[in-house]
C-alpha cells in the first residue's frame, strides 16, 4: 500500500515542477527591470567615438549593487575618420571603464587604441579618450 501511496504522490511533484518550470519560461521579460545607464562626457563635436552608449544611453539587464564595468569595442575608420563596416580601414580598440562612485553613479574613462591598418590605408585619425560620470536611472 506504501507504493500505491508515492507513485501518485511523485507524479503530482513531478508535475507541479513542470507547471513551474512552463510559467517561469512563459512569462513575459519584465521591461523595466534592469537599469539605464546615461552617460555624461564631452565629447569632440567631429569625433566619432566607438561606444557601447548610443545617443548617451546605455540599456543593462543588471539589478543589482554597481560592480566596475569594462567594456572592449572594436571599430574600423576609413580615410577622413569616418566608421566603416567592410573595405580597407584602420581598426581601433575603444575601452569604456565604468567605475562605482556612490549606488547611482560611476566615474567614466574612455580611451582609444590603433590596432593597425589595412595595407594602402594611411591613419590620419587622432585618438579621442574622454572622462566623465554615468548616472543610473531605473
Amino acid at each position: 500500500m506504501l507504493h500505491a501511496l508515492t507513485a501518485p504522490f511523485g507524479k503530482a511533484i513531478a508535475v507541479g515542477g513542470l507547471a513551474v518550470l512552463a510559467l517561469a519560461v512563459a512569462r513575459p521579460h519584465d521591461e523595466t527591470s534592469g537599469r539605464r545607464l546615461v552617460l555624461h562626457a564631452q565629447a569632440r563635436p567631429t569625433a566619432h567615438y566607438i561606444t557601447r552608449f548610443e545617443h548617451n544611453e546605455l540599456r543593462t539587464r543588471d539589478s543589482g549593487a554597481l560592480t566596475t564595468l569594462v567594456f572592449k569595442n572594436h571599430g574600423s575608420v576609413a580615410a577622413g575618420c569616418t566608421p566603416i563596416v567592410e573595405g580597407p580601414a584602420c581598426h581601433w580598440l575603444a575601452t569604456e571603464r565604468l567605475e562605482p562612485i556612490d549606488e547611482r553613479t560611476y566615474a567614466y574613462s574612455y580611451t582609444e587604441e590603433l590596432l593597425g591598418c589595412d595595407e594602402g590605408v594611411s591613419q590620419d585619425c587622432i585618438d579621442t579618450p574622454r572622462t566623465g560620470y554615468v548616472t543610473v536611472e531605473r
